[in-house]
């Protein structure tokens, strides 16, 4: 599991918070501190999440990567 910082809009607000992506990878950080768990990175770009949209992985706007 890799966990990207991303920034999220929810509800007129935006938000720093951590999701993983279920790649295989191991990591050190709890379940507690994901607020969001991906299946691939495709699905980050898609911003298929019914409640919020991801405005930046890691520091880059999400535009970058389509």
């Amino acid at each position: 599991m890799s966990t990207l910082n991303c920034i999220i809009k929810m509800d007129n607000y935006q938000k720093e918070v951590l999701v993983s992506i279920n790649d295989g990878i191991g990591s050190n950080v709890s379940d507690d501190d994901i607020f969001y768990h991906y299946e691939t990175f495709e699905e980050i770009i898609r911003n298929n999440a019914l409640d919020f949209e991801v405005l930046e992985v890691d520091g880059t706007d999400i535009n970058e990567f389509i």
